[in-house]
């Protein structure tokens, strides 16, 4: 559905790119066969410090159709990238410590020179009221994460974020830092078996509340792993 096949036959394999990943783990990673020969600059855990990727395997799951390669079985977008692992979010609750993480790490990516940013974490709804952000909001420009999205963009960086798993819930529209104007942002959906995609129903659905038109792409996002 991508056409990634023929970017590779043209010689776009992601060779000479930096790739920071944020995410909530990486677990299994060393074990993931596919990964063996992933090119990995720096790593770190801004959950627990140290470079110890623990907290899940969501992001082992991500990499893998990024950097993923076994010859004649499998092959991810962008195999002969660089990456740049980073552990930033907690699970179990959701606070905005998550959102001051992400925006660390998003920093710490720009110091090691990131040409891209991919990132399937998104923020909404907190574990209190107080700290939870309104539909209102979602327009790209209150959240932090939003807001720091944009000043990466705008130092060069290309920045794909999620647009959010809320599709089928009772907030369905899109969340942040999907919101953000210059942010590529991914929705999901299923291919049929005639071979025609629908949007998957999780997929948070826009516009944003601002009246700009997300997400901005979609891709394959049931049953991929």
């Amino acid at each position: 559905m991508l056409g990634i096949p023929a970017l590779h036959d043209r010689g776009y394999t992601g060779k000479g790119v930096l790739i920071g990943v944020l995410d909530s783990g990486f677990e299994g990673l060393a074990d993931t066969p596919c990964l063996a020969n992933m090119k990995v600059a720096a790593k770190r855990n801004f959950v627990t410090g140290g470079e110890a990727l623990s907290g899940g395997i969501h992001g082992t799951l991500v990499v893998a159709c990024l950097a993923g390669d076994t010859y004649g079985v499998y092959r991810g977008a962008a195999p002969d990238a660089s990456y740049i692992l980073a552990v930033t979010d907690v699970e179990r609750t959701e606070t905005r410590a998550d959102e001051d993480r992400w925006v660390a790490a998003v920093e710490w990516c720009d110091s090691l020179g990131a040409d891209i940013i991919s990132s399937s974490l998104v923020y909404n709804e907190f574990d209190t009221m107080q700290d939870s952000y309104t539909k209102d909001q979602m327009d790209g420009r209150t959240s932090l994460v939003a807001r720091a999205a944009e000043i990466a963009v705008s130092r060069g960086i290309v920045v794909v974020n999620a647009v959010g798993n809320e599709g089928s819930l009772p907030w369905k529209i899109v969340t942040t830092p999907g919101d953000a104007e210059h942010v590529i942002s991914v929705g999901a959906v299923t291919v049929t078996m005639s071979g025609t995609p629908l949007i998957a129903g999780f997929s948070s659905r826009g516009p944003t509340a601002d009246g700009r038109i997300k997400p901005d792409v979609v891709s394959p996002g049931v049953a991929v792993s």
